[in-house]
């Protein structure tokens, strides 16, 4: 991995609408998460200051419909997608 690097996980999955997003930097530094439907809206934007080591933020979509979405983790230049 390099610096800027982050690999991303959600769960539960399938869940109820509140996910843990798990994901690991290598350097402290601001992560950027959204989640997105199936249509490409997002539905939901955080701005994060992450830790070295494994950050573990949750996020609440109860409030959306059942369905897919996908959350994109981005980090400086390096982003990794999760589907839900």
């Amino acid at each position: 991995m390099n610096p800027a690097s982050i690999a991303c996980l959600a769960f539960p999955n399938p869940g109820s609408g509140v996910y843990t997003i798990q994901y690991l930097s290598e350097t402290s530094g601001i992560a950027h998460l959204t989640a997105h439907n199936i249509h490409g809206e997002v539905l939901l934007q955080q701005k994060l200051q992450s830790e070295a080591g494994v950050n573990r933020p949750q996020i609440d979509l109860s409030t959306q419909p059942a369905g897919t979405y996908v959350v994109n983790c981005k980090r400086k230049q390096s982003k990794r997608l999760s589907e839900l």
